[in-house]
């Protein structure tokens, strides 16, 4: 068995966020398409200095693509931080990820007893540097920060999802 508190930083909330929808694809388009806008309105920004043509109507393509890009990002960590709010004002208390040998509990900081997750139920798992992220469908998932064990470690985690998750897309460390 291991067991791991759950202590949900907005930093860790904003990276859960940032990882389900690089998972759409929606973050990378995005962000694709504005490094390829910046590049061609660059590269023309750069010819018109060399050939004395600046002036501010020319520069104005750079100006709101750059504004674009800041109002998206802003955008993203407002919501980010009222939906953070909302959900620390939910969800006060903190849980406990208990992984036993058929299935994964989410249970009041505790207690033994909660939300239970069948491994076979996940689709994917994605360990980053300092979190986990379990998807079980396409509007639930869950995360833990890799440091919050209580009993166990994170090469005990592995070797129990590794063994139980057969079926699920596994990204974990070595």
């Amino acid at each position: 068995m291991v067991k791991a508190r759950s202590s949900i930083k907005f930093g860790d909330y904003v990276s859960y966020v940032f990882t389900a929808l690089v998972k759409r694809r929606i973050v990378i388009i995005f962000f694709l398409v504005c490094v390829a806008a910046i590049l061609f309105l660059g590269v023309q920004l750069v010819l018109r200095i060399v050939n004395n043509e600046v002036t501010f109507v020319k520069v104005l393509p750079l100006i709101v693509v750059a504004a674009l890009i800041i109002f998206y990002f802003s955008l993203f960590f407002g919501m980010c931080m009222a939906q953070y709010r909302r959900a620390k004002q939910a969800f006060n208390e903190e849980s406990d990820y208990i992984f036993l040998n058929n299935k994964f509990v989410i249970a009041r900081a505790g207690t033994d007893t909660g939300y239970d997750v069948f491994y076979n139920t996940i689709y994917e798992i994605i360990e980053k540097k300092k979190r986990v992220f379990f998807f079980i469908g396409a509007q639930k998932s869950f995360m833990m920060r890799k440091n919050n064990f209580l009993t166990g470690d994170i090469t005990k985690l592995r070797e129990i999802l590794k063994k139980n998750c057969q079926n699920a897309k596994l990204k974990l460390k070595k």
